[in-house]
Formats: structure tokens, sequence, C-alpha cells
């Protein structure tokens, strides 16, 4: 059997594409302050867009350093993410690259972001665009946070954080005691580049006391978070650290 889409779906898709096509470039225009950003066609090769910028800022004698981002990339990253697992949400992490073109396009696309101080919440926010909702959009990724930080971001409207100490809970506590918290589990990430739970998480036998006190304090426990470090070799890392967040929920 063929099914046809009728010239009417055809032309809704297509304006739906272009829409969405016209938001992105939109985001990059108020995103970078240098007004129209240059976009290269596909068909142009690397080495010649690379060597058309060389020689530009030569002749402007203009020397500094540059970099060239496929957007396009970004963007299909993301679409893969969400076909494949489209009951898990992804949060960009701000810390890893805050360009601010990045975050326009994820930002447009319907991404999260995972923050990690004021600055980081106060970018993503005050960016031109589509509009965040700081409770839904906005996780402050931070295990020990500042006193001023967390302000901002009682604030905002920003409610999720994350702990993994008792004395992180006594301050969310005393400073924002509408908070939703979630507990940061300490994994295994021997098979990473670059390793946390040697300075932030909670070991799996000590998660109970901290929940307890969690409930004790009245603070919302919503949920766990884990890293399982930058550059992971390993995707069983991921399979263990879930079924021991598992456990715990």
């Amino acid at each position: 059997m063929t099914i046809q889409r009728s010239t009417t779906q055809q032309a809704e898709t297509s304006t739906t594409v272009e829409k969405k096509k016209i938001s992105i470039f939109n985001a990059l225009k108020e995103a970078t302050k240098l007004g129209k950003p240059t976009i290269h066609s596909k068909d142009k090769h690397l080495k010649d867009i690379v060597h058309d910028m060389c020689f530009k800022k030569s002749k402007e004698e203009d020397f500094k350093a540059f970099y060239l981002v496929d957007l396009s990339h970004v963007k299909r990253q993301y679409l893969k993410w969400v076909g494949l697992m489209p009951r898990v949400r992804p949060f960009y992490a701000v810390k890893c690259n805050p360009d601010k073109n990045i975050i326009a396009v994820l930002k447009e696309l319907g991404c999260g972001f995972d923050c990690a101080s004021l600055n980081e919440i106060g970018l993503v926010l005050n960016m031109k665009g589509k509009t965040l909702n700081p409770n839904d959009d906005i996780i402050f990724a931070n295990p020990c946070k500042q006193i001023d930080h967390i302000k901002y971001a009682k604030s905002q409207g920003v409610t999720h954080c994350t702990f993994d100490s008792s004395n992180e809970l006594h301050k969310l506590s005393r400073t924002y005691p509408g908070a939703k918290v979630l507990l940061r589990l300490a994994v295994d990430d021997s098979k990473s580049i670059c390793r946390f739970s040697s300075k932030f998480g909670v070991p799996f036998e000590d998660c109970e006391e901290l929940i307890k006190l969690a409930k004790d304090l009245k603070l919302d426990l919503c949920g766990v978070s884990f890293h399982v470090g930058s550059g992971c070799t390993d995707a069983n890392a991921f399979v263990n650290a879930v079924k021991d967040a598992k456990k715990i929920i």
C-alpha cells in the first residue's frame, strides 16, 4: 500500500519547517553582537570556508584566532536524541560550551539547560528568542552552591537544585525551602577521561541518611542525578548508574 501525503499536508509541513528555520535564524541574530550571522551553504567545502576567512582576515590585518561551528550538526544531534529517546528530555550543560549561538539554536529547538552558576542561569534566561520557563527548563546542577547564587535562582524561579551533602540540604532549607532537590549520586566513572565522583556525589550506601534528612527538613526530594564523567568510553557506566538511581527511587 502506498500512502501519499496530500498537497495541503505537504504545504503545511513545508511551512512548519520554514518557520523553524526562520526562528533559529532570528535567534542567532539576537545571540550575536555582530548582527547578521554568516551562514555558509552546506555545498561549500570546509577547506574553502577556512581559506576565505583567512584571506579576509589577512586583508583586514586581523590576525586573531577564529573558529567555525557547524550549527546544523548541533541541531541534528538534538533531533537524534529526541528521536531515539522521546521520553527523556535533554538538558544542555552550559559549562561545556557557553557559546551564545549554540545556546540560541538549542533554545529554539526546545532543549532544557543544566546550569552550574548564577552567570549561566542569567545567560540562558536573558537571551532573546524563545521564552524559557525557569521551573521546567533549567536545573541548577551544582551540588555545592554559593548562597547568593541560590538566592538568585530563587528570584528567577529556578526550582530544581542538586545536592550531595547534609550541609547543602541545610543551606537550601534556610535559603530556598521551596526548592525541588535532586540527590547527586556518586557512580563508577573509572572509564572516563575526566572523573568527578572523587569530588561530587553521595556513595550509594550513604544515600538513605541524606534522603531522611531531606524529608525531615521538609524539602521536596524529586529525583536523582549522576555524572559518569566526561569522555566516558563504556556505555555500561550509564546502565549501572541508572540501575542504582532506580534502586534509590
